[in-house]
């Protein structure tokens, strides 16, 4: 037999090297993560290559009506203490108190794709809220006095009324140089409709359920007919909504084909 042996006679084998297992975690295990009532009114967006939070609630301002649409960076630490900030003092919104009695918003999506899509508000903003640091100025005044007009169903004229104005001159003689007369709550009316329509429009437009159309006519005295369309569907939380979609004055009988006219102008 040869001395001489083939390499390939041999294998080489690696030595073997134990690697401890690691020592148990004795950290406790990690809470489920909580979801924060904020994210029902923002929307999270890149916008100049920075991730940023855009405000969904109904705008406060009359006279840039629609969504509000403000953009917060997000704070460093994650917290959303800034967001519901902004929801308190720019809209009256907390975590108890949506923007109008039936108007809350559709649960909390999934925060699991970069963007969270949400409902909009169909109806008005609450109006703001008082508080000791808010001064008193025109606008204030009239936001406040529009509230209070509607909400008690009083004549638009009832803020000129001078006993009225002395009431307020009581309360605060700053108001005596704040004089807001019913043509200025007939605008303010007129911009808070047309947000309303715009908040309606957003609603409709991301509605997966289908939507019912109701007519109702009133007969009024001196033969006034007044025909109300509104609108009822069921929101993803399983919650009935409804909306008035337009009023308008009936010139003729409401046959069936006048009521058809009538609804396909409308809406």
């Amino acid at each position: 037999m040869s001395n001489e042996l083939s390499n390939s006679s041999f294998m080489t084998v690696a030595p073997a090297v134990l690697i401890p297992a690691p020592p148990p975690s004795t950290s406790p295990p990690a809470k489920p993560g909580k979801t924060s009532w904020v994210w029902r009114y923002f929307t999270v967006e890149i916008v100049d290559g920075k991730k940023t939070h855009i405000c969904q609630a109904p705008s406060s301002d009359v006279t840039k009506p629609g969504i509000c649409k403000a953009k917060l960076t997000p704070d460093k630490t994650a917290s959303t203490k800034s967001l519901s900030r902004h929801l308190d003092r720019r809209h009256g919104i907390t975590a108890n108190k949506p923007p109008v009695d039936g108007t809350s918003m559709i649960p909390i999506p999934s925060t699991s794709t970069s963007t969270i899509s949400v409902a909009k508000p169909l109806v008005l903003p609450k109006p703001l809220r008082a508080s000791r640091t808010r001064k008193l100025n025109r606008e204030s005044l009239k936001e406040a006095l529009f509230d209070f007009v509607l909400q008690h169903e009083l004549p638009l004229t009832t803020v000129e009324h001078p006993t009225f104005m002395h009431l307020l001159e009581v309360c605060n003689p700053e108001a005596k140089n704040l004089a807001i007369k019913s043509d200025n709550l007939t605008e303010m009316i007129g911009h808070k409709y047309r947000a309303a329509q715009d908040a309606l429009k957003v609603e409709f437009a991301n509605l997966k359920s289908k939507v019912s159309i109701s007519m109702n006519v009133w007969d009024l005295k001196n033969d006034f007919l007044v025909l109300e369309i509104s609108a009822h569907w069921i929101r993803s939380d399983w919650k009935a909504i409804d909306a008035t979609l337009s009023i308008t004055k009936l010139e003729a009988i409401h046959t069936e084909v006048t009521l058809i006219m009538h609804s396909r102008t409308l809406i």
